[in-house]
């Protein structure tokens, strides 16, 4: 091994492209393109229908032109955008073909992140379809004509901004479907702001409409959210959920990101042990196992280091591992945090030997009673609700929950760092609702 390969192994790591190699999620990147398939398909033949029909998926052929929208959900660092970019990337590849079964159709990208307000959503995508700046308003009105074209429509003739020239006007061809990805969802939801929401997702379940919409988030009570709201049946999710990645998954996206030979060179095998095994254990997160081996190989490099061994990631990934669960902590969703609380408080007030899930079941839903905030007063947690943030909470090594034979009620909880400073974030982090 040389130098030559340490540099090598670094360029790699810090390449932005995630949509190649993506083990572990086969079944999600399958998932998702039969939903685009489904329903980007020019018609099925008989024999297709016949097939369906016999499977029992009747009521999917039904439902194909009006269930155009997919809840892509997980913690961070699973692969959700990779796979989603990935997916849509492929199947536009293949409208290059001349025998491709797929309508014709163009992606639209918006990471709410470079949202300032819900609202501005319009504008964005209306941006990206033609190039013009408008109001919020007036892109609202115009992507409504976009996106459920009238009978007998095919183009539609866009107006130009106050600021703009006649030349910026543009046709936008409307026959053409829209597959619209909305990244980071839950930074954009607002309480107060639903209606942006309402019509966002009510433009796929026109039989019309040429949208499909692709939302991707962490927080995966979303859907419920929206429950209360008065289009929430219509809109028929389909809900694909990442888990955080195993040990073994990690392994094979170093591998897919470096090449077994380099892994080999630049890496002892303990060293790979070490690091997917203690971020398997605790986040699954794939960022994470691809900064801590590019910091070994830094480090390793500044060294003079021939290879990353086992004590090396040890070092780098401690360091690592206290700054990413206070990042968890601090941006978790409301129900995640508010749940982490009850734990401690019963820890506090009980001994942490007799904390059952039953007990912070009910405290929590006793805090939610007593809260000042709206939204969360007339929050109840159900049963399979919190299965699901308990789940959730210790996939990413924040919680243990123990006892094999026991209903999930009867188990054992406890936070799984034992340290006070640690336990201090929790209880001092506040739980923040856009208003």
């Amino acid at each position: 091994m040389t130098l030559k390969d340490l540099k090598l192994a670094r360029e790699k790591f810090k390449t932005t492209d995630l949509t190649t190699g993506l083990p572990g999620r086969e079944d999600k990147i399958n998932d998702l393109e039969c939903f685009l398939v489904e329903r980007l398909k020019f018609r099925q033949t008989a024999e297709e229908k016949r097939a369906r029909v016999k499977a029992g998926l009747v009521a999917d052929i039904r439902d194909r032109h009006t269930n155009k929208t997919v809840f892509v959900c997980g913690v961070p660092g699973t692969g959700k955008t990779a796979v989603v970019m990935s997916v849509v990337q492929k199947l536009h590849k293949q409208l290059e073909s001349n025998d491709c079964p797929l309508r014709k159709f163009e992606y639209i990208y918006i990471n709410g992140q470079q949202i300032t307000t819900p609202e501005r959503i319009y504008s964005e995508i209306y941006y990206q379809l033609t190039g013009l700046d408008v109001s919020t308003e007036k892109a609202q009105d115009q992507l409504d004509k976009i996106f459920i074209p009238r009978d007998g429509e095919s183009m539609h003739h866009t107006g130009a901004s106050k600021k703009a020239s006649r030349k910026k006007k543009k046709t936008v061809d409307t026959s053409i479907f829209r597959i619209v990805i909305v990244d980071e969802l839950d930074l954009l939801y607002n309480e107060k702001r639903l209606q942006v929401f309402y019509n966002l997702f009510d433009w796929p379940t026109s039989a019309q409409s040429k949208i499909i919409l692709i939302t991707i988030a962490n927080a995966m009570d979303l859907p419920e959210r929206f429950a209360r709201g008065r289009i929430s049946s219509r809109i028929g999710w389909n809900k694909v959920v990442f888990e955080p990645y195993t040990s073994a998954h990690l392994e094979g996206i170093l591998k897919a990101r470096l090449g077994s030979e380099l892994m080999s060179k630049c890496f002892d095998q303990n060293a790979i042990l070490v690091a997917t095994k203690r971020i398997g254990k605790t986040t699954g997160d794939a960022r994470r196992i691809l900064d801590t081996c590019c910091l070994a190989v830094d480090e390793a490099i500044s060294m003079g280091m021939q290879k990353v061994n086992a004590k090396l990631i040890d070092s780098v990934g401690f360091q690592n591992l206290d700054k990413m669960k206070i990042n968890y902590v601090q941006t978790c969703t409301p129900l995640q945090l508010l749940t982490l609380q009850s734990i401690l408080r019963d820890t506090d007030s009980q001994g942490e030997v007799n904390v059952t899930a039953y007990g912070v079941y009910s405290h929590l839903n006793k805090m939610l009673m007593t809260s000042r905030h709206p939204w969360l007063k007339d929050k109840v947690v159900g049963y399979e609700e919190f299965y699901m943030i308990l789940n959730l909470l210790s996939a990413v090594g924040l919680i243990c929950l123990e006892g094999a034979t026991k209903t999930l009620m009867e188990k054992h909880l406890y936070i799984k760092d034992t340290s006070e400073s640690f336990r201090d974030v929790i209880r001092s982090t506040p739980v923040h609702i856009d208003d």
